[in-house]
C-alpha cells in the first residue's frame, strides 16, 4: 500500500523535497568554489556530490588516509574516492539537517584552510 501510495499519491512533498535538495546542493557547490585548491562536481541528480581533493593531498596520501584525518583532527565524516573508483576525490553527501550540513563544511573548510 505504501508503494502504490507513493507512486499515485500526491507529490507535494517529493517536489518540496527536491526542492530543498537542489538548495542544499547549490549552497555545497558555492562554498568549496571559495576554496581556489578544491573543485566541486556538482551531481545531476544525487544527493551528494564529489570534491576534487588531489591538491590537497599531501605526498602519496590518498583520499582514503585525507579523509581518515579529517575524522580523526575534525570529527567529520566523507567518503574517499577509491571506494567509487575515483581516487583524488571525496564524496560529500548533504542530504543532512541545514545546520549540521553547515556546521560540517565549516569544519571541513578549516581542515582544509589549516593544512
Amino acid at each position: 500500500y505504501a508503494a502504490v501510495e507513493a507512486i499515485t499519491g500526491k507529490q507535494t512533498s517529493v517536489a518540496r523535497m527536491r526542492q530543498q535538495f537542489n538548495l542544499r546542493r547549490n549552497w555545497v557547490v558555492e562554498q568549496f568554489k571559495k576554496i581556489p585548491q578544491v573543485a566541486v562536481v556538482p551531481p545531476a541528480g544525487a544527493f551528494y556530490c564529489f570534491m576534487d581533493i588531489r591538491k590537497l593531498l599531501k605526498g602519496k596520501e590518498t583520499s582514503a588516509l585525507w579523509c581518515e584525518r579529517l575524522l580523526k583532527e575534525r570529527g567529520v565524516v566523507v567518503v574517499p574516492g577509491e571506494a567509487f573508483f575515483y581516487p583524488g576525490y571525496v564524496r560529500l553527501s548533504f542530504a543532512a539537517a541545514e545546520e549540521e550540513l553547515k556546521q560540517g563544511l565549516s569544519l571541513i573548510k578549516q581542515f582544509m584552510v589549516n593544512q
